[in-house]
């Protein structure tokens, strides 16, 4: 069986997939295991980014504070969640062609949540089912002499990325540093040899 591991980040106006809204979707291609192997390669020309209108009047201030996204500005440009959540279908189902999708995160339970949520609400069905899904960190700990309560996100980064990385709250470019993490950890845990990227482009 064929996979292909797609680094998802979303930033919402709140922590409750019941209460709050997902606002933004950052999708993109971060390898493709065949026949055992797994090949990386941040796919950047087919990177997606979905900006949704909210669903709920309730959010979060210190959430909205914390990425500096403006609510009021999905309100009036973000698009209907079950139109961008089949566009966000449909793209998940091209860059997987013949492969079974996995979706990558870090702290990936929180992406996981809403991702899952939205896409049996608007499209009936994940194509993730219930299972396919990999935490960067908990892949860090299991193949790296670090224990977990020390595995934090600048140790992997420090061990796995010459760069390191900041989190913008913008949906694509954070996918995109997520995938680059992923891979250098893919790399670590393997003993491959890797060699670290001075820049990320974008």
């Amino acid at each position: 069986m064929d996979f292909t591991y797609i680094s998802i980040d979303v930033e919402t106006d709140g922590p409750s997939v019941v209460e709050n809204s997902l606002l933004s979707l950052g999708a993109v291609v971060a390898g493709r295991q065949s026949s055992g192997e797994y090949s990386s390669g941040v796919e950047l020309e087919q990177g997606i980014q979905v900006d949704f209108a909210p669903v709920t009047e309730h959010w979060d201030p210190a959430a909205l504070e914390a990425t500096g996204i403006d609510r009021r500005w999905h309100e009036a440009e973000g698009v209907d969640p079950e139109a961008g959540m089949k566009v966000v279908e449909a793209w998940i189902e091209r860059v997987s062609e013949d492969t079974v999708p996995v979706m990558v995160g870090y702290a990936v339970a929180f992406d996981w949540m809403f991702v899952t949520a939205y896409m049996h609400r608007y499209r009936g069905g994940s194509p993730f089912h219930h299972s396919r899904y990999l935490d960067i960190k908990s892949v860090f700990v299991g193949g790296a002499p670090v224990e977990y309560g020390n595995a934090t996100r600048a140790v992997i980064q420090d061990m796995c990325l010459r760069e390191k990385p900041t989190n913008s709250h913008v949906a694509l470019e954070d996918a995109i540093e997520q995938a680059h993490l992923f891979n250098g950890v893919m790399a670590t845990v393997t003993n491959q040899n890797v060699t670290k990227q001075e820049e990320f482009p974008r």
